[in-house]
């Protein structure tokens, strides 16, 4: 499932971010997969403030079919 989803938003989404936003989705890879799952399927977001804002970028684009 995060091949699928990661896949979708490099596909959508990957493009429309900045340099930093980029340093974040390479930091976000190494979260455990069920954190970065249970940060896209529900309402939780990372601690780190840079990483909240990706997750908030990617869901919409990862959820949509």
């Amino acid at each position: 499932e995060m091949d699928i989803l990661m896949t979708r938003f490099l596909e959508r989404g990957y493009a429309q971010l900045d340099d930093s936003g980029k340093q974040a989705f390479n930091r976000l890879l190494d979260a455990a997969d069920q954190d970065i799952l249970n940060w896209l399927w529900s309402d939780s977001l990372p601690d780190e403030p840079e990483l909240a804002r990706l997750i908030e970028h990617i869901r919409p684009i990862v959820t949509k079919p």
